[in-house]
C-alpha cells in the first residue's frame, strides 16, 4: 500500500504501530478526524513516506520520543494545520521539516492566514511541554472562533 487516506472518520485514537507493516507507505493522510495524541511508534519501518496530512485534528504536541522515528523518514510535504499546536511544539516539527528539505503547508481550504497557528502558555515558555495544556487549547480555539468574517465551519474544531 503506498496511499493510506482516513479522512473524517471522528477517529480519535489510532494504536501504537499501527502503521508498522506499511513498509511501502508513501503518503498517509488522516485528515478531519478527532485525534489528540501523536503516537511516537506509529512510522515505524514507514521509511518511504513522502507526504502526510494530519490537518483538522485535535493534535496538541508530538512526543519527543517521537522524532527517533521521524528522523527515519524524510517527508517532503507535511500538513498539520487546524490543530490546537503549543507553539514550542510546533517549533519542534518545524526543525525536523526543515531538517529533511521538507515543506509544511497550510490547508487550500482553511488558509488564508487568517487561523492561529499555534498557542503559548500563560506562562511564556520556549519549552515544548509534553503534556495537555486546556487553557492553551481554550485559548486556541477561542481566537479561531472569533475571526471576522468566521471562517467555514469545517475549519472550526469543535470543542
Amino acid at each position: 500500500m503506498e496511499l493510506l487516506r482516513i479522512h473524517n472518520n471522528q477517529i480519535d485514537v489510532i494504536e501504537d504501530l499501527a502503521f508498522v507493516n506499511l513498509v511501502s507507505l508513501k503518503s498517509i493522510q488522516v485528515d478531519s478526524n478527532k485525534l489528540k495524541h501523536w503516537n511516537r511508534e506509529w512510522f515505524t519501518n514507514t521509511t518511504k513516506l513522502e507526504i502526510m496530512n494530519f490537518q483538522n485534528n485535535k493534535i496538541r504536541t508530538i512526543p519527543r520520543r517521537a522524532f527517533a522515528m521521524l528522523n527515519k523518514i524524510s517527508a517532503k510535504d507535511v500538513t498539520l494545520d487546524n490543530n490546537p499546536w503549543k507553539c514550542p511544539c510546533l517549533d519542534r516539527i518545524a526543525y525536523w521539516v526543515y531538517k529533511n528539505n521538507g515543506t509544511i503547508r497550510a490547508s487550500s481550504e482553511c488558509a488564508g492566514g487568517r487561523i492561529p497557528v499555534c498557542a503559548y502558555p500563560s506562562t511564556f515558555s520556549q519549552t515544548c511541554l509534553e503534556h495537555v495544556d486546556e487553557d492553551v487549547t481554550k485559548k486556541y480555539l477561542k481566537n479561531l472562533k472569533s475571526l471576522d468574517p468566521p471562517l467555514p465551519e469545517y475549519c472550526v474544531l469543535p470543542d
